[in-house]
């Protein structure tokens, strides 16, 4: 199934999506902390040449762009995101599959709460496998990490590490630029972070403390 929005733009709302083998494309604004694009225990969905905005300024909430929970196999090809990527796994079964490929991703920060305690990160996953961003630019403002990825643990704030883990991460051929008030990790591997790659990337990186952090 394909859904195409053309001649015009989907605006001021979740589009959510939980069923298998959907091809997506079109323009998706958003003004509001909540996603612009939801993919809720789906596989095999591929969002092509999308345009994803959220440009919320009236909550401390980060604007996020594309939210996946508990899905697999999850392609976003030669689109243009502003917001946050997060793919996420919150229940204890392997989740795995995901590719960023040929898109522009940005997130500008300025207009929330800048303080080093926040939580203001960009790219993060959550307890999932073989996630692959190749030839993509993505650009960086005032965030607090760049990249954030951790097992299924940190979820539920739990101290130890699940068999959930971050794994097959994986960064290829990006060009990167951030530029940082209180910048921490540029890529913060948290707990349960395993056999990640960062290879052939371009990085002009101010304000962040630490580049790599495992």
């Amino acid at each position: 199934c394909t859904l195409d929005f053309q001649g015009g733009s989907f605006s001021n709302g979740t589009v959510s999506l939980s069923s298998n083998n959907k091809i997506l494309r079109g323009k998706f604004n958003a003004t509001s902390y909540e996603e612009v694009i939801s993919i809720n225990g789906a596989s095999n969905v591929y969002l092509y040449d999308c345009l994803l905005i959220n440009t919320t300024t009236t909550s401390d909430n980060t604007a996020i762009a594309i939210k996946t929970i508990n899905s697999d196999l999850i392609n976003l090809i030669n689109c243009s995101i502003k917001g946050q990527v997060i793919f996420s796994n919150t229940e204890e079964v392997i989740h795995k599959g995901y590719k960023v490929e040929n898109c522009s991703i940005e997130g500008d920060f300025t207009e929330r709460t800048q303080n080093y305690n926040s939580q203001h990160d960009l790219i993060i996953c959550v307890g999932v496998k073989d996630v692959v961003f190749s030839n993509n630019t993505i650009t960086a403002k005032n965030v607090n990490r760049v990249i954030k990825t951790s097992d299924l643990s940190t979820y539920f704030s739990k101290p130890d590490v699940s068999a959930y883990t971050c794994e097959n991460i994986v960064f290829d051929n990006n060009q990167f630029k951030a530029d940082s008030v209180n910048g921490k990790q540029f890529w913060d591997m948290f707990n349960g972070t395993m056999n990640s790659k960062f290879t052939n990337n371009t990085c002009d990186i101010k304000g962040h403390v630490i580049f790599i952090e495992d």
